[in-house]
Order: structure tokens, then C-alpha cells, then sequence
């Protein structure tokens, strides 16, 4: 993550396993298990934060990794982009996909 300015909201992260067009899994939280707030984000700060998720108990097939930011008041989520001048069109990223076996 970077914080392209100041944050004035708190924003919680999502990480979704899709399998077809359901979430199968998923960890919602606030960055750093809850105590690095992104309100306390200083502007052009990047911030790494590693998140397990178990897939031991899902069925064989492909599964797609999807991450985003959200206001955990409101449900809205954060629109992500690439770079400054790069915004997508849908509210998360897709980080891989994965085939169990």
C-alpha cells in the first residue's frame, strides 16, 4: 500500500478468495492487526502488511486473490490505482490466481 496524501478516514482491508463467483475465504482488518490505523499514514508512506488466510479446507479448482480498502462506517470502498495517473474502474486488485490441487 502507499498513501498518495493524508488519510482522514480509517480504512479496513479486504482479502477475498474467489472460487467462480463466490468468496470462499476471506480476512477483513485493520492494517497491522489492528494498530497502525491508516489515518496515521503519512503522505507518500508505503506500508507492507503480510496476511494468512488457510485454503486446507477448500475444494480442488482455481481460486483468484483480490484485495481493496474499505470505510468500515460506511461499507464504501476505496477506489485502488497503479500510480497517480492510473485509476481502475473496479474497487480492489487482483493479486493472482491459484489453482488447488
Amino acid at each position: 500500500w502507499q498513501a498518495l496524501d493524508q488519510i482522514n478516514i480509517d480504512y479496513k482491508y479486504f482479502v477475498h478468495v474467489w472460487m467462480a463467483d463466490r468468496v470462499v475465504a476471506q480476512e477483513d482488518a485493520m492494517p497491522s492487526s489492528n494498530r497502525y490505523p491508516t489515518s496515521w499514514w503519512a503522505p507518500g508512506e508505503v506500508f507492507s502488511d503480510p496476511v494468512e488466510i488457510s485454503l486446507a479446507n477448500l475444494d480442488p479448482g482455481i481460486v483468484t486473490l483480490t484485495v481493496g480498502l474499505y470505510n468500515p462506517t460506511t461499507g464504501a470502498r476505496l477506489p485502488p490505482s497503479l500510480a497517480p495517473a492510473i485509476h481502475l474502474s473496479q474497487t480492489w486488485v487482483t493479486l493472482q490466481t491459484l489453482t488447488i490441487d
